[in-house]
């Protein structure tokens, strides 16, 4: 059996959101990704885990219904690091910039099992660089906008 990437689900929380304020039917989306839409499943501070297709198939879901070609560019210029979870929190409490990088890099596959970031620093430039998670195909345009 193939491993499963999981996700934790406060990190779909900016999506939710931001479909709410556009009007978007959530329930009927969160259905067409496999993503129980429970009480107790609250993704603005919740730390289950779910897998990360849902999330990437709700990701390009929510753009083909809604239209929006840059959905997930869209999303992370109204994000707010404190919209996160326990990972935007954790971050905010860095002092600075590289802080903040090193902090994510450190305590991101708490959050997202198979997530793959790093630092390139050559010269005086730096990248932050992510690789894409090879068991998940759909979804990836809105995960890399």
């Amino acid at each position: 059996m193939p491993p499963i990437p999981l996700i934790r689900t406060s990190q779909l929380f900016p999506f939710l959101k931001f479909l709410g304020q556009i009007g978007s039917p959530i329930e009927k989306i969160l259905k067409k990704a496999d993503i129980p839409c429970i009480p107790w499943l609250n993704f603005e501070k919740s730390n289950s885990l779910i897998p990360e297709y849902s999330v990437w198939l709700l990701l390009e879901k929510a753009a083909r219904l809604e239209g929006i070609e840059d959905f997930g560019l869209q999303v992370g210029m109204q994000t707010e690091l404190a919209d996160v979870g326990l990972l935007g929190e954790s971050l905010l409490r860095s002092p600075s910039l590289y802080d903040i990088l090193n902090n994510f890099l450190n305590n991101i596959r708490w959050h997202s099992s198979y997530a793959c970031f790093w630092l390139k620093i050559d010269h005086k430039e730096a990248w932050f660089c992510r690789q894409g998670i090879q068991l998940i195909g759909v979804g990836s345009t809105q995960v890399e906008l």
